[in-house]
This record gives structure tokens, C-alpha cells and sequence, in this order.
């Protein structure tokens, strides 16, 4: 299983949005319900999903659904 779909369900989920409204340029720019503090949840829930922590500096750059494959496939390789 690739990482997007693997990351996909879980976005939506924790967004509460829904999977197939999931673009690679997906944001909190564009996506209402990604403000910061879901921003911190979904970083806590990928990093529990994945097994990878995610440095805390780049946390606040990891601001797009493609931005945050891209990182946890790297860290995953």
C-alpha cells in the first residue's frame, strides 16, 4: 500500500472531509476545517500511523496533503 493511500482515509477522517475532495495542493488555505490545532493533530496521528517523528521544525512547512507524503515517504525510505 502507497503512502497516499495509506495517508488519505486518516486525512479525511481527521479533517472531516471527504477523501475524494483530497487534492495533492490540499491546505488549510482550502480546507476549512485544517486550522492549527488540527494541523497538530494530524501530525501527532501520521507520526503514531507511521512510526516516524516528525521534527518540530518541520511541522509548521508541512502544510499541504502532497507536502506531507513527500515527507513521510522520505522518512519511511
Amino acid at each position: 500500500m502507497d503512502i497516499v493511500t495509506r495517508l488519505k482515509p486518516l486525512f479525511a477522517r481527521l479533517l472531516e472531509i471527504d477523501e475524494q475532495s483530497i487534492r495533492p495542493d490540499s491546505s488549510p488555505a482550502n480546507v476549512s476545517t485544517w486550522d492549527s490545532l488540527q494541523h497538530i493533530n494530524l501530525i501527532l496521528a501520521l507520526e503514531e500511523e507511521f512510526g516516524v517523528m516528525v521534527d518540530p521544525e518541520d511541522i509548521q512547512r508541512l502544510d499541504t496533503f502532497a507536502g506531507l507524503c513527500a515527507y513521510f515517504e522520505q522518512r519511511m525510505s
